[in-house]
């Protein structure tokens, strides 16, 4: 298996254990071979047309697949799937994979599931596992963000933070909770090990230690507390769990690799020499930061890429991944192909912003499978969630094309007229009697107590209700 745990304190990193080595031909001009060198790529799932995975468009020709421990092809994988790939990066920075690697973080039914105050998040609970989903952020197959419930039997892919909570990428429903029928899986570490249970995050798995009805010939040494494992089964209880199979995960890099690149949200920041990715320590003493505005710290997410040395990854530069500051949910008014960009219309405005490389598209209306700038047209609506750069240019990190809905702006202030207007990424915005305030905790607030609070480059959020007409129905501050 080529796919590690997460967290080192929770779910160890999944990497592939091999030794990356540079190779290629000459460079210079056209008649040399093709430059490429070998890479460990872990990411979300951003495009298709081959796979896109941190901003690298990998070639699938000779690719070998697999998805929950079990072969697999191409076209199993979605967007939003979080895969390790290893191959190797040619001159011309597309890549060529030898292998593509899938492997949820848990799968098993929803519970205890509560919908965020803005209704763009809901949180929920799978196996002892804490899961938020993003109305946007998240890629949903099978299931949409507002018809997911509680007993749905889901998978999901995603990034743990600092609280051990899952930032799904990637949710899919498979059926509808059945006891002792329905196919549950999760991860972590052995506590209270008896030679018939055990516990994970509060679950307990009953086994049969003779390995009849459980398969545990991928379990090495038997089952002892503190290892990290893998589960599969099915639930006798809410807490309870009959395995199936069982098999250890391994639990770190054994090697050095020449290149890695990984995605996720940053934990156990020290300094910016000092911190962890997904679980692998990261020293970004020297790397070059992207933007330049970058400051990291626990809970940013971010994208690594460096030699592994020793364990640690030699950032030589470190990417923002955040991409939730400025959100835009609007028409679009023009296109550029050329220079990639997409124009919302704001009623009192516009708002350009840009795509590239590891900008995630997806159509919500499900008009394409695979959702591209040349698929866009005006009077498409949009959902966009992306970030200011260094020059002010806003960079999209998630497209999604969906019905038509309220108009919503998010960013931050550059000026504001007390309880008549506010001005937000260019656009100006009226505010009136009917205007509805809320605070940072989304408690309803007077006008003139946000006016009162509010300053230049505060984050504010405004929605302007179905069709829109330039005055703001709601203003919220954000953070």
């Amino acid at each position: 298996m080529l796919k590690k745990p997460l967290l080192s304190i929770f779910l160890p990193v999944f990497l592939p254990s091999i030794i990356m080595s540079g190779c290629g031909g000459g460079g210079g001009g056209g008649g040399t071979d093709t430059v490429s060198s070998e890479i460990t790529s872990r990411g979300v799932i951003t495009g298709f047309g081959s796979v896109f995975v941190n901003g690298v468009r990998f070639h699938t020709n000779s690719t070998s697949f697999t998805l929950d421990d079990s072969p697999g092809s191409e076209s199993d994988l979605s967007l939003g799937m979080v895969v390790t790939v290893t191959g190797t990066i040619n001159d011309d920075s597309t890549g060529n994979a030898s292998s593509i690697v899938f492997d949820n973080e848990v799968q098993g039914p929803v519970s205890n599931l509560t919908v965020g105050l803005d209704n763009n998040s809901k949180t929920f609970t799978v196996l002892g596992v804490t899961v938020t989903v993003d109305r946007v952020a998240t890629s949903f197959n099978d299931s949409d963000f507002d018809s997911l419930a509680n007993g749905d039997v889901v998978e999901v892919s995603g990034f743990f933070d600092g609280s051990l909570v899952l930032n799904a990428t990637f949710l899919e429903k498979k059926n509808n909770f059945v006891l002792d029928i329905s196919e549950v899986e999760l991860k972590g570490n052995v506590s209270n090990a008896t030679t018939d249970s055990f516990s994970i995050n509060g679950i307990t798995i009953n086994y049969d230690s003779s390995g009849i009805t459980t398969d545990l010939s991928r379990l090495p040494g038997g089952i002892s507390d503190g290892i990290f494992v893998e589960v599969k089964g099915t639930m006798s209880s809410a807490d309870t769990v009959t395995a199936t199979r069982i098999h250890r995960e391994d639990a770190g890099f054994n090697d050095n690799i020449n290149k890695v690149s990984i995605e996720g949200i940053i934990t156990d920041y020290v300094d910016d020499s000092n911190f962890s990715v997904s679980g692998v320590q990261i020293d970004a003493s020297s790397a070059l930061f992207s933007p330049t505005t970058l400051v990291l710290g626990n809970g940013v997410k971010v994208e690594a890429e460096g030699p592994l040395v020793d364990g640690t990854i030699q950032a030589i530069k470190v990417e923002s991944r955040g991409g939730n500051s400025v959100k835009l949910e609007a028409t679009v008014s023009a296109i550029s192909a050329s220079e990639e960009s997409i124009t919302l219309n704001l009623i009192n405005g516009s708002v350009k912003v840009f795509r590239n490389s590891q900008t995630k598209m997806e159509d919500a209306t499900k008009a394409v499978a695979s959702l591209s700038i040349d698929n866009l047209g005006t009077g498409d609506f949009l959902e966009v969630r992306g970030m200011l750069d260094g020059s002010g240019d806003i960079v999209a990190t998630e497209i999604k094309r969906n019905d038509l809905d309220d108009i919503i702006l998010q960013g931050p202030v550059t000026s504001f007229v007390a309880n008549s207007s506010i001005t937000i990424l260019g656009v100006t915005y009226l505010t009136s009697t009917g205007t509805q305030f809320e605070d940072i905790n989304d408690q309803v607030i007077s006008g003139t107590q946000f006016f009162n609070t509010l300053t230049t480059g505060m984050l504010v959020k405004v929605k302007d209700s179905e069709p829109g007409d330039g005055t703001a129905d709601e203003v919220e501050f954000e953070n």
